[in-house]
């Protein structure tokens, strides 16, 4: 869907394609794996490759790594500019956006919500939960303590364009339980992306009940 929203909103896309790199026969079990699961969920134009298909693609690639799972249909997309025309489209199309609504209570109607911030609120028939590292807190207004969000504060280096030919793909390491780890990626603007760090941030108090 996002090569047609994409143009429809007129935010730049590019169809670059993705690599997950493996460093040893441990990763390598990981990429089949990721391979077999995007074969699952129907993900076209996926293959494990090896070194030398790998090296054709990223000469710069380290020379420790073994091989790779490589998507075709990968893109990048600058998020900041996607969320503007998204919000422009909506009050276009009769959205009415609501800056610095801090929402304090949400009660439930027979029609759906009412959101309320102060002595302002307003009716609404679905609530969808896109508060980050707050969802956890929006949650618990409509009375779900099922989960608990610990922030992580994580830091991107955006390098200068000179560098930007460095990689033409997206670039992972193969995902642990900690998750996708440190990511290289050029950006549609002709950047290189690097990143994040990953720092704990214990600043909520956070609780689950049982």
């Amino acid at each position: 869907m996002m090569p047609k929203i994409a143009n429809d909103l007129g935010v730049k896309y590019i169809n670059n394609g993705s690599l997950v790199i493996a460093f040893n026969d441990e990763d390598m079990k990981t990429v089949h794996e990721l391979y077999n699961r995007g074969i699952e969920n129907g993900v076209e134009n996926i293959t494990v490759i090896g070194i030398e298909e790998l090296k054709k693609l990223e000469p710069n690639i380290s020379n420790n790594a073994v091989g790779a799972l490589f998507a075709a249909t990968s893109a990048i997309i600058c998020p900041y500019e996607l969320a503007v025309a998204a919000v422009g489209n909506a009050m276009d199309n009769g959205t009415e956006l609501k800056c610095n609504f801090n929402v304090e209570k949400i009660e439930k109607t027979d029609n759906g919500y009412n959101i309320f911030s102060g002595n302002s609120y307003v009716e609404v028939k679905v609530v969808i939960n896109c508060a980050g590292v707050f969802s956890d807190d929006i949650a618990k207004m409509v009375g779900n303590t099922s989960f608990c969000v610990t922030p992580r504060r994580g830091e991107y280096m955006v390098l200068d364009k000179e560098c930007g030919d460095i990689v033409s793909h997206t670039i992972f390491r193969c995902p642990t339980k900690m998750g996708k780890g440190i990511l290289i990626t050029p950006t549609v603007d002709g950047n290189l992306l690097l990143g994040p760090t990953s720092l704990d941030n214990l600043y909520n108090d956070c609780y689950i009940l049982g």
